[in-house]
């Protein structure tokens, strides 16, 4: 897996986890989907978190914007969001707050979808995988 999607599927992999971590839903849950459209990576990550605050929506790609400073989770820098949205952009994609939260789905917790385009090459292979 080339180091430009792990880095933006293990941020949003490792937020959604920290997210439905400290929830007060239950169960506790993340769930991912990666899709192949030709030579585009989509990937969608939800969690059973509590969601993202109204009030923090328009920060949330920010570098330094972070909810976790009393968690007691490691990380929190407000680092991760900014930097996989830089690198999807620099491949020509995009990562986006699909839903900040929906009390009626199955998981209530906020819903993230990156585009990386050209990282796929055939069915299966990483651009570059031999």
């Amino acid at each position: 897996m080339p180091v430009d999607v792990t880095t933006v599927v293990g941020n949003l992999l490792d937020n959604a986890i920290d997210a439905a971590r400290v929830s007060r839903n239950a169960p506790r849950e993340v769930e991912i989907e990666l899709l192949q459209e030709d030579s585009t990576l989509h990937v969608t990550v939800v969690d059973s978190g509590d969601g993202v605050a109204l009030d923090f929506v328009e920060q949330l790609f920010t570098e330094g914007a972070t909810t976790k400073h009393d968690s007691g989770i490691p990380g929190g820098r407000g680092i991760g969001l900014a930097l996989s949205r830089q690198i999807s952009r620099s491949l020509g994609g995009d990562l986006w707050l699909s839903s900040r939260g929906d009390a009626a789905a199955s998981l209530r917790g906020a819903e993230f979808i990156a585009r990386l385009p050209r990282v796929m090459a055939e069915e299966g292979q990483w651009v570059g995988q031999t």
